[in-house]
């Protein structure tokens, strides 16, 4: 540190002799060099005493050195000695110490270290260090971040390892991890065996049954032996499939070496053996069959060894004898290669991997004996033990649990067992077995019980079979029946009765006393589907089961079980509720149960509840329960209490009015035994001796409550409170009924007979039935009488005593008179106190009122409030007189004050005070409050005022108090010299209470007599003025306030003190100095300069500038400024003004004066200028820096500068400048370059003199990518000026740019988003970065990205296009390069591009006119054609389907493996054979494809069940080349056209074939079709449909059955999987169509055919499916000469869809963006749709869509076909259209038509497509900018309007570029 201070005095010594030797030039010059520096006049620093002569600060080392990356080295520092004992410049890998450019620390194995001080030391650049990446490292420095060491990474070099396949966390050999699957120092040992995938020796016999072994080829590990019974077996097909590929996955090789030293490596499968081993007794034969494959070319894929029929290599066997055995053994070993590259040396090396082999073995033998069971084999039917036990043989779950006993077989043992369970159908009156349910699985030998798993129920055989090892086998069978819906059922429209229960009661009430009851249920229990599907009649025996082997065991055998409609038991109960039960019986069986009826005996009472029960059991145990209740009553119920009501006034026979309307009356009514089941009532008159009906009705009998909590909840509002009672049964009733009638005619009054007459007399009848139909009647007379009471009037106060509104006392006295009825008199007064008036409704119906008989009342108020007596009269007849309320009474003892008190022209200091309740407020200059939220910073409080809301408030709450000065003297108001005195208020209290207001002038501050002015009334008014008022200046006086109430309270305030001010501050002070510092203006003046003795506040201080004093044109008026130079006191003494903030900046040489002006509280100023001061402080005028190429030195004046952005000189930098002026002084110049702008860190140049304007910087060490700038620094006496350059940037051009790929295809851009497809994957092509492949042969597009590191270089661009050969990977030019400009992006259009070739782009990079090495893509393959298809072959095995086929391959491809690796995707699916292009599914992806061999490809479908062959079906595979183009290859399931050998084709028909007829062209095609019509014997040739288009019809036929009558019915289909291309149970199938539950029509012909009609009002369905159902029982056919038995036949057609509508559209699209209306390629068009919907949407159609297929057409105007004419594209969502002829600016549409399958069509026409294949164009127009000079440096302008123009698709976006120098140019996107 002493050091260093020592270096930093000696400079700044120099640098104060420097600044003397430059101001003081023209009087002498020095004849020394200060101390440390030397050679005078030159004056060198000097460091470790040498000088630059000398080579200071450039020492050289022997034993060490740098060595850079370059391959250069550095054993010297080579820096500058730039001050004494300080070095700069040292070069990279030297450090400055003390004079010295001493090398940076050693660190072993690194080249090239680089520090600062010793302690930062680290590693640039490690041995063997080949490039600064990953894999080019022997040594790495990145291992842990801190690169202060160099170790040893993974690598090719010998002394490390490759670690491949492996990694290396952080590079460092120690961390050598082997990816999984590979072990090894080298990672070259594979640990894991190979797998075999696939195993299978398959023998074949004449009839082309198979023999297989393992049974699951892809389970191939140990199996059994394979038994076989087959004796004429005679050719053999072996095959394996081996794979290995290790659990971890390797890291990824580089065939270039760029990114990994590991150029190639593969592993797989390298050997692979088959052998067979004939035994036969003592002889053996053994054959040996070997597959290709070697380490130098591993198998990765599928490792297929085989000898099949399909290549033709199957092998042939001669016949085998039992015990004869065949062997079949494989054995596979994996292994590969690892190629790597010395980088180094440059050379290649490969290694071998050491490999694991494994091996399997499959056995083959033959047995021909059968099977036995020994219980029945040696005692036939004397046998008693079953072979087969279901556990429950009669049961309603599901699950079937059965076992079996152990069966015997004397050689190969018992393999296993299988079972068949049929579903049991009536046929006449017994049950066969036609339909089977299910076949099991093979059952192991040693299992003995299974389950069945029933989804329907019914009756069931099952048949067990034994199978040994090679197949032999005996059956026998088991019925059971399962049945989990057994419902004994109560039939409709029947029940349970006893027959002396009344009728009228249906059959409830016995209303006769008697105890012998008879009850019947006739007909009423039922289990229908036993009784209709006959599940209790005899089993039909079973031929392919022995007698013995039958079931003759358990609950349910073949024989039958005797029932009524399903039921076999029946039992009956009863049991008597009530008080004292006297009678009850359980359930007793009926002896007969065919009489349905039985005779009780029974015990019981009125009111008492009798239950009889009938119980029905099936022979599930299945039962249902019904009971009867009836009851007894025989007693009438009871009527009571039949009155009036007014209110809670009762007992009333008065009504006050003529309105029936109005009439309230009431009774009680009960019944203890049945409750009451109806009430009504009636009102009339009998004057003339008949009745007049005025009104009547029925109401609710106020019962069927639960209970008596809830009958009293219910009617707690009822007007007389609940009153309830509760029978035993019936729930419980309301007694009191309560009745408002209403004029409704038949439910009330009888509009107009509504009104009665004036003291008449009239009748209310009511009648009551009970629930037992007994009936009572009661009946009151009522009178009417109308006439209410007169008004009188109430009064406020005593009798005799005045009126009174306001007073103090809380006893209040009120008084009335003059209420009087002429009829009947005042009866009672009714009144209430309160604090408003009431009104008589709400009197009359309150209970709050008082009644009374007195014409006074009296009231003791608890608060004060203004309060009212509202009274009412009442008459005799209940009636109310109207309300009459009191003018009321205010009590009131509120002090009266003001608030808010405004004082004109009055002013004060601000301040912080209190009020009473300690809140904070501000006091504002105008004597307002503002409240302070946030009082925790508050410390400047000095004052309390009692009475706060003498002063007005603010709104404003947003108050910081830190900013509120303490104030120390009192509070005082300032008012100035007025010639009137005024002042104004608001009342504190209501304006209604106040009587007056006095105000006066008091010298005290509470005086209730004042002394300056005496108490003056404002007479009531809230405000007061006088004129002149009698006040001295500088005397304190108050106001006094006094307001006085109406109940005579009086309330006094002061508002002061207050002071009378007249005269302004006065200036005392020598003078203000003003001057100007460091920009910033600053004026000085004593404290006390400025004072006002008469006014105690602080004076308010501003400032203003002007040209001259008292000025103001430079800055007018504003507060004082302040800074560190000028501190704010109080008074204050200074002011500053920051020179920025003026409107104009200060001129050189004008005079300039600040003006103080000083106000009081008052508002009187006075003001005072400054001195004068002249502004004089210009630097010099900045200039222009350039960069410049250093061969241009030196150059002609009249040429324009070129600046340069870039160089390729490492060493060497030049610069000129121009524009440096100064007006006054002489200029000298510094000159640097620095790695940031205004930065010297590189370099320095001093003391250039005005006549250079150029300078080069040579033995300069630049490193590549930087960027520098050269400042140029204008100095004079009065500061300067520095100025940089633009800057420029080194580059290496030699060597490629890293980070920059150049990738093949468009940009990305909005994806399609299908909303519904016939794809299972998502078709649509999603964005690639990087395509290799493409379909278009007239365009090519690329496109790459810049790293931002690189885009301030990387200024333009040129492309080329490169072509491929087809023999080797040699590329020629296929279009020279030509210029793109700064855009990442590149579409060339016009091209002939030749398909199956492969085009490439190269782009080459440019910094201006400095180009780096070329770029390339890895190239985009051209294939438009359609893959070629090939043969097709189906084969359904088990539970699979098998299908092969030649593999599709790309027609344009020379190499035919490139053109087989073209196709990326298999699709597949079924189809109808019928409907080309109906689908039962989507096209799904074929996932497990495997090679058969080079050509061929085979992959297995799983079924799920048998395939329905009815009808033809295919299997349609579709191909997808790489750039989306497809071909479809079909093949029939089983062969559709073909009759074999027995005359039987493969596809046999069903039965019933569904059809339709011609649509009636009446109906204009609105779903109405004709009849078919079918000769008898003759042959149908139209195929069975599954749609309909028809509503009124629908037809079926069944050309091959010739019964002579059928019945027949139309079924509704609601299974949902009723239609797949599976064979499928369904429940439609019964022997009687007719008892269908879903059956819609049913009928009978002798016709073999119909025609079912259906009209209007039951149309079909659109979306349902129906289907047609026949039963022909067993008929004999007498011919001539012999007889004929056509057995029964029941079977439905598999039904058919109606669809009505056509299909609906979705959305259509053409090309990759949805939101781009334009393409530049003009030979192809993408097109992609949405699937129409069709009658699929209703849920039940029999294809995956409803839609047949798809016709596209191309057009040039909407709908047109003259492109494309319906193209009939099938069953998919996109197609591509090839080769086609589109030109450049026309557009094009699309239309995509669907077809469903009755025809019926929809088509969506697409929006246009424009063809634009050339880029916009010029016009004549010039690019303008505006002006002929530029006076901006920064910005300029330029308009090129219409400039550019595109007729095609419009101009997108432009980019505009700035010339930064003759070559330079800057791209920006605008």
């Amino acid at each position: 540190m002493k050091i260093m201070m020592e270096v930093l005095i000696k400079f700044a010594v120099f640098l104060f002799s420097f600044g003397q030797i430059d101001t003081q030039h023209h009087r002498r010059e020095n004849k020394f060099c200060c101390s440390g520096y030397a050679h005078y006049p030159n004056c060198y620093p000097i460091c470790n005493g040498k000088t630059l002569l000398n080579d200071a600060c450039n020492e050289q080392y022997t034993s060490d050195k740098i060595i850079y990356r370059s391959g250069v080295f550095s054993d010297r520092g080579g820096g500058t000695c730039s001050s004494p004992e300080y070095c700069t410049g040292c070069k990279d890998g030297f450090y400055q110490y003390l004079g010295h450019c001493l090398i940076c620390p050693n660190i072993a194995n690194c080249n090239h270290r680089r520090c600062n001080t010793p302690s930062d030391n680290y590693c640039e650049y490690c041995m063997y260090e080949i490039k600064d990446k990953l894999t080019w490292r022997g040594y790495t420095r990145h291992y842990d971040g801190e690169m202060k060491q160099c170790k040893k990474a993974c690598s090719w070099r010998a002394d490390s390892t490759r670690c491949f396949p492996g990694y290396c966390t952080n590079e460092i050999v120690e961390t050598c991890n082997c990816t999984s699957g590979f072990s090894g120092s080298q990672c070259n040992t594979i640990t894991e065996e190979p797998s075999i995938l696939y195993a299978e020796i398959k023998l074949h016999n004449p009839a082309h049954e198979i023999v297989t072994t393992p049974l699951d080829p892809s389970d191939t590990g140990p199996q059994p032996v394979r038994f076989t019974n087959k004796n004429d077996l005679n050719a053999a097909e072996i095959q394996f499939d081996g794979k290995f590929v290790a659990s971890g996955i390797p890291p990824l090789h580089d065939p270039s070496g760029e990114n990994h030293y590991v150029t190639d490596f593969k592993y797989g499968i390298v050997y692979g053996q088959m052998t067979l081993d004939y035994l036969r007794a003592e002889n053996s034969t053994v054959e040996t069959y070997s597959c290709p494959a070697t380490e130098d070319f591993p198998i990765t894929t599928n490792y297929i060894c085989s000898r099949t029929r399909v290549n033709n290599s199957a092998i042939s066997m001669i016949t085998f004898s039992h015990s004869d055995r065949l062997v079949f053994k494989i054995e596979v070993r994996n292994g590969g290669y690892l190629k790597y590259i010395n980088r180094e040396t440059s050379t290649y090396f490969t290694t071998y991997l050491t490999g694991k082999t494994i091996s399997r073995s499959y056995t083959v033998q033959w047995d021909y004996i059968t099977p036995y069971y020994s219980c029945y084999h040696l005692f036939g039917f004397n046998c008693t033990i079953p072979l087969i036990e279901v556990l429950q043989d009669v049961t309603d779950q599901n699950i079937i649990s059965f076992s079996w006993k152990q069966w015997n077989d004397d050689l190969s043992g018992i393999e296993g067992y299988e079972y068949e369970v049929f579903h049991l159908h009536p046929k006449g009156n017994v049950l066969k077995e036609d339909n089977k349910l299910l076949s099991s699985n093979r059952i192991p030998g040693n299992e003995f019980q299974s389950e069945l798993n029933l989804t329907t129920p019914g009756m069931y055989s099952l048949i067990l079979s034994a199978f040994d090892r090679a197949g032999n086998h005996k059956s026998t069978r088991s019925v059971f029946l399962y049945d989990n819906q057994s419902v004994v059922e109560k039939v409709p429209g029947t029940r349970i009765i006893v027959t002396e229960s009344a009728v009228d009661t249906n059959y409830t009430w016995v209303t006769i006393d008697t105890n012998r009851l008879t009850v019947t249920w006739a007909g009423r229990f039922r289990n229908e589907r036993h009784d209709i599907y006959k599940w209790c009649n005899e089993i039909e025996d079973n031929s392919h089961v022995d007698v013995v082997y039958d079931d003759r065991f358990g609950q349910r055998t073949v024989d039958w079980l005797t029932n009524v409609r399903g039921v076999i038991r029946f039992d009956t109960n009863y049991s008597v509720s009530g008080p004292d039960v006297k009678s009850s019986e359980g359930y007793t069986n009926v002896p007969d149960i065919l009489q349905e009826a039985k005779v009780l005996d029974v015990v019981w009472e009125d009111g008492q509840k009798l239950d009889i029960g009938v119980k029905a059991t099936d022979m599930m145990g299945k039962y249902t329960e019904d009971i009867t209740t009836v009851f007894k009553d025989t007693t009438a119920p009871e009527i009571t209490r039949l009155w009036l009501t007014y209110d809670n006034k009762t007992e009333l026979y008065v009504h006050r009015q003529e309105d029936f309307s109005s009439l309230s009356f009431e009774w009680d009514t009960f019944d203890y035994h049945s409750g009451i089941y109806s009430v009504h009532w009636k009102l009339y008159d009998n004057y003339t001796g008949s009745d007049v009906i005025h009104g009547s009705s029925h109401v609710t009998a106020q019962g069927d409550v639960s209970n008596m909590t809830f009958c009293e909840d219910n009617y707690q509002s009822s007007p007389r409170g609940p009153d309830c009672y509760c029978t035993l049964f019936h729930g419980c009733f309301h007694r009191h009924f309560h009745i408002q009638p209403v004029i409704v005619n038949g439910a009330g009054l009888i509009p107009g007979n509504d009104k009665g007459v004036h003291d008449s007399d009239y009748f209310i009848e009511v009648t009551v039935v009970n629930k037992a139909m007994l009936t009572s009647v009661l009946t009151t007379k009522i009178t009417i009488d109308t006439s209410p009471p007169q008004i009188g009037t109430v009064h406020d106060g005593l009798y005799e005593l005045p009126e009174i509104d306001y007073q103090q006392d809380y006893h209040l006295d009120f008084h009335w008179d003059g209420f009087f009825d002429p009829e009947s008199g005042v009866k009672y007064y009714k009144y209430i106190i309160a604090n408003y008036c009431w009104t008589k409704q709400d009197l009359t119906s309150s209970t709050e009122g008082i009644e009374t008989y007195d014409t006074v009342a009296s009231y003791d108020a608890t608060e004060e409030g203004l309060y009212h007596i509202t009274v009412i009269a009442m008459n005799s007849a209940n009636d109310a007189s109207n309300a009459v309320c009191s003018d009321g009474v205010s009590i009131t003892s509120e002090k009266p004050g003001v608030k808010n008190v405004v004082l004109d022209g009055a002013r004060t200091a601000p301040r912080l005070v209190t009020d009473a309740g300690n809140t904070i407020w501000l006091i504002g200059e105008n004597l307002s409050r503002s409240l302070i939220n946030d009082t925790s910073l508050c410390s400047a409080v000095t004052t309390m005022v009692e009475d706060i809301q003498l002063f007005p408030q603010n709104e404003n709450t947003d108050i910081d108090c830190i900013q509120i000065p303490s104030l120390d003297y009192t509070f005082l108001s300032v008012l100035p010299r007025s010639s009137k005195f005024s002042l104004t208020w608001d009342s504190n209290i209501s304006d209604q209470l106040i009587y007056d207001y006095e105000i006066g002038l008091s010298s005290a501050r509470i005086n209730s007599a004042p002394d300056i002015l005496p108490f003056r009334s404002t007479k009531l008014h809230r405000h007061f003025r006088i004129n002149y008022p009698d006040l001295t200046e500088g005397t304190i006086f108050h106001i006094i306030i006094k307001a006085i109430s109406k109940s005579g309270v009086e309330g006094i305030q002061n508002f002061g003190p207050i002071i009378i001010d007249t005269t302004p501050p006065t200036f005392s002070g020598l003078q203000i100095n003003f001057k100007f510092e460091d920009g910033t203006l600053l004026a000085n003046w004593s404290k006390t300069a400025f004072t006002d003795g008469e006014d105690p506040f602080p004076l308010q201080y501003m400032f203003a500038i002007g040209h001259d004093a008292e000025g103001t044109d430079v800055a007018p008026y504003q507060p004082l400024q302040y800074n560190g130079k000028c501190v704010k006191t109080e008074p204050p003494t200074c002011t500053v003004m920051d020179t920025a903030s003026l409107a104009w900046s200060l001129h050189e040489n004008h005079d300039y004066y600040l003006t103080i002006k000083v106000t009081n509280l008052a508002g009187l100023f006075t003001t005072q200028s400054s001195g004068v001061y002249t502004h004089n402080i210009q630097l010099p005028t900045a200039g222009i820096v350039y960069d410049i190429d250093s061969g241009n030195l030196n150059h002609l004046p009249l040429k324009d500068l070129i600046d340069i952005d870039f160089s390729v000189a490492y060493d060497i930098l030049a610069t000129e400048w121009k524009g440096f002026f100064h007006p006054h002084l002489q200029l000298y110049y510094k000159v640097c370059i620095g790695s940031v702008k205004g930065a010297c860190d590189i370099a320095t140049e001093n003391n250039l003199d005005a006549s250079t304007n150029q300078f080069i910087f040579k033995n300069l060490s630049l490193s590549n990518l930087q960027k520098y700038y050269t400042t140029v620094e204008a100095v004079t006496t009065t500061g300067s000026i520095r100025k940089s350059s633009d800057g420029v940037t080194m580059i290496n051009n030699k060597t490629g740019l890293s980070g920059i790929i150049i990738n093949d295809g468009p940009l990305c851009s909005d994806i399609i988003v299908l909303n519904a497809s016939h794809h299972v994957r998502e078709i649509v092509p999603s964005c690639e970065i990087d395509i290799d492949y493409q379909i278009s042969t007239t365009t090519l597009q690329s496109k790459w990205e810049v790293p931002n590191n690189l885009k301030h270089i990387v200024r333009s661009a040129y492309w080329s296009i490169d072509k491929r050969s087809t023999v080797a990977e040699v590329w020629f030019k296929f279009r020279d390069f030509s210029y793109i400009g700064s855009q990442s992006h590149v579409i060339v259009n016009e091209l002939d591009l030749q398909p199956g070739l492969t085009y490439r782009f190269t782009i080459k990079l440019c910094a201006d006119e400095i180009c780096f090495p070329e770029i390339s893509s890895n190239g985009v393959t051209v294939i438009p054609s359609n893959p070629v298809t090939g043969s097709m072959n189906v084969q359904l095995d088990g539970g699979k389907m098998i299908v092969a086929f030649a593999a599709m391959y790309d027609p344009d491809t020379e190499d035919r493996t490139e053109a087989l690796d073209a196709i990326g995707t298999y699709e597949w699916a079924i189809s109808d054979g019928q409907y080309v292009g109906g689908l039962y599914e989507k096209w799904n992806v074929v996932n497990n494809a495997m090679k058969i061999n080079k050509t061929h490809i085979n992959f297995d479908i799983p079924l799920s069940d048998e395939i329905d062959l009815s009808k033809c079906k295919q299997i349609n595979v579709r191909g997808i080349n790489k750039a989306g183009v497809w071909s479809v290859i079909s093949g029939d399931i089983k062969q559709c056209n073909v009759t074999v050998i027995d005359g039987k084709t493969e596809i046999t028909p069903s039965i019933v074939i569904d059809a339709f007829g011609e649509s009636d062209e009446n109906e204009n095609n609105n779903g109405i079709g004709k009849d078919i019509y079918l000769e008898k014997d003759t042959y149908w040739a139209q195929t069975d449909v599954d749609y309909t288009p028809y509503k009124n019809v629908l037809s079926a036929v069944w050309p091959t059955l010739r019964h002579p009558a059928y019945q027949w019915a139309v079924v509704e289909v609601k299974i949902n999987n009723a239609f797949t291309f599976y064979k499928k149970y369904t429940d439609i199938v019964i022997s009687d169509p007719c008892s269908h539950p879903d059956m819609i029509q049913c009928g009978q012909t002798d016709e073999r055919y119909i025609n079912v009609q259906f009209n209007k009002t039951e149309y079909l369905t659109h979306g349902r499916s129906y289907a047609v159902c026949i039963h022909a029982p067993e008929t004999l056919i007498e011919h001539e000469k012999w007889k004929e038995t056509l057995a029964a036949v029941t079977t439905c057609s598999d039904g058919v869809m109606v669809d009505l509508t056509p299909p609906k559209p979705g959305n259509i699209w053409i090309g990759h963006d949805p939101q781009f209306s334009f393409q530049t390629t003009s030979s192809d068009i993408f097109i992609t749709w949405d699937s129409f919907i069709d009658v699929e949407e209703a849920g039940y159609s029999s294809h995956s869509s409803g839609v047949s297929r798809y016709l596209v057409s191309i057009g040039s105007v909407v709908g047109g076909v003259d492109i494309v004419d319906n193209k009939n594209v099938r069953l998919t969502n996109h197609v591509t259209f090839h080769d086609l002829q589109l030109q450049n600016g026309h557009k094009y549409f699309v239309t995509v038509t669907a077809y469903d399958f009755v025809n019926r069509s929809a088509e969506i026409r697409s929006d246009p497509i424009t063809i634009d294949t050339t880029p916009p164009e010029l016009s004549s127009k010039s690019i303008t900018i505006s002006g002929r000079l530029l006076s901006n440096l920064t910005e300029i302008e330029a308009c090129w309007e219409g400039v550019f123009y595109d007729v095609q698709s419009g101009i997108h976006y432009y980019m505009g570029n700035r010339i930064t120098s003759w070559s330079g140019r800057r791209y920006t996107i605008l």
